[in-house]
């Protein structure tokens, strides 16, 4: 049976070794012009325009390129265009996407011409390792330290955390995993014969004892389990977009005003104005009396929302959007418009895409015929999300038949 290499075993060396370097060029030049469209691309803003919140998340979208993959190709699209010689090289396919990512490190804003051009120049004729040697005397040029932590989740569900901290919240960490640890320690059982036979002779029964300072490390563990204890003891969540407590003023004839709000109005109209905020109601009497003020109230409950992340692996819901943090509950049929506020229908969106939402550049309904599809209309494509899946791309909007928008 004839295989995709079959053409390839009659090759020569030489003929075999000029085919890797000839496709080996065009990959260079191909991926140097690609990266190259993404920077003017970015510079434009163009994202929005074509219904994304950013350039990666339009790449991520569109040609299923890994987030931290789209993230760097921006990164380097950005650097290149302040750095037009070793853009110049790398256009030319003279040097490898790899390597300009490496001599990101050692050229930088205030990096004269000259430098830069002895540093491309370096790197046109060395080998990588060899250019790691030949730039063992320069400094890299070191970015403002930033803070950061980072969780990243393995395969088999286990999470893998880093931190990188300034000194006085590392004080502040190892204060809190100090908490953590004392609070795993408990008073012994007591043991009234015990506490006799020492209180007999005159020695005091002592419970374990922490020293002073950082937990030590065999105890750093359960120290930070400990700590997540304490924290979730008293929790408030950051994953919601925080709202304010808006009170509303409701009069006899059913009209609304908040509190700041001198003028009333439509109920409908007014309710629309609120997004994720915890909600009061001071019912008032026809003399302008109050009479009664609600608990707060959330339009979405804390169960509904957790139960609408679990759906969606705690980030937004909209294609190729991977925002994990101040997500809000969107109503696909609109509160307004009689939408009611239960899980069937809503979805949970960043600010970002639930913006696009209500600029009309992202469209979402649900299936008439099947509830289980919900359908996204971004630009001129078409995804579809089975069971609240995540949205795969089914076809683009253009010449389409049998879907309509609701």
């Amino acid at each position: 049976m004839a295989t995709d290499n079959d053409e390839l075993t009659h090759l020569s060396a030489h003929d075999l070794t000029f085919l890797i370097d000839t496709h080996h060029r065009r990959h260079t030049r191909s991926k140097a012009q690609f990266i190259r469209a993404i920077g003017e691309f970015h510079a434009r803003n163009l994202s929005r325009l074509y219904c994304a919140p950013s350039t990666a998340t339009w790449l991520v979208r569109t040609y299923h390129i890994a987030e931290s993959t789209a993230y760097e190709q921006v990164r380097i699209a950005t650097f290149l265009r302040g750095h037009p010689i070793l853009a110049r090289a790398f256009y030319a396919a003279q040097v490898t996407y790899s390597i300009v990512r490496y001599l990101m490190s050692y050229i930088g804003a205030d990096t004269s011409e000259e430098d830069e051009e002895a540093i491309v120049a370096a790197a046109v004729t060395l080998t990588p390792a060899e250019l790691k040697d030949a730039l063992a005397g320069v400094a890299p040029k070191d970015s403002p330290k930033k803070e950061s932590v980072s969780v990243s989740k393995e395969p088999d569900g286990w999470v893998r955390l880093s931190a990188r901290l300034r000194p006085t919240h590392a004080a502040e960490l190892l204060s809190a995993l100090k908490i953590g640890e004392l609070s795993g320690y408990t008073d012994p059982p007591a043991d009234d014969e015990e506490i006799d036979a020492a209180l007999a002779a005159h020695e005091p029964v002592t419970p374990v004892a922490s020293r002073f300072g950082p937990p030590p490390g065999t105890k750093l563990l359960g120290s930070f389990l400990n700590m997540l204890s304490i924290v979730r003891s008293a929790r408030s969540s950051a994953v919601r977009a925080p709202g304010a407590e808006v009170v509303y003023v409701a009069d006899a004839d059913g009209r609304l005003r908040t509190q700041n709000d001198l003028a009333a109005g439509p109920a409908d109209a007014l309710l629309q104005t609120v997004i994720n905020s915890k909600v009061r109601t001071l019912l008032m009497d026809r003399h302008g009396n109050p009479t009664s003020l609600s608990s707060p109230s959330r339009f979405a409950t804390d169960s509904q929302i957790k139960a609408l992340l679990t759906l969606t692996g705690g980030q937004c819901a909209a294609p190729g959007c991977t925002h994990r943090r101040w997500l809000q509950a969107h109503h696909i049929v609109d509160h307004s418009a009689g939408g009611p506020t239960d899980t069937l229908n809503l979805i949970m969106l960043c600010s970002a895409c639930h913006s696009m939402v209500s600029d009309g550049l992202m469209t979402i309904w649900v299936d008439p015929q099947d509830p289980d599809i919900t359908y996204f209309a971004v630009g001129d494509a078409l995804y579809t999300s089975h069971h609240r899946s995540a949205p795969v791309l089914t076809e683009h909007l253009l010449g389409r038949n049998g879907v309509s928008v609701a």
